[in-house]
């Protein structure tokens, strides 16, 4: 799709990257007070 057929490094570091930002981004959000007490209240069994 994004034309990294035959860029197997350029294909692997998209990925890896990917990766991180999305780690990133999940930890900048439970990190954030209000969204984890949101989040946890509205998930409990």
């Amino acid at each position: 799709m994004l034309g990294f057929a035959t860029q197997t490094t350029v294909a692997l570091h998209t990925v890896v990257l990917g990766v991180l930002v999305t780690g990133f981004a999940v930890g900048a959000m439970f990190s954030d007070e209000e969204f984890y007490k949101r989040w946890h209240d509205s998930h409990m069994f």
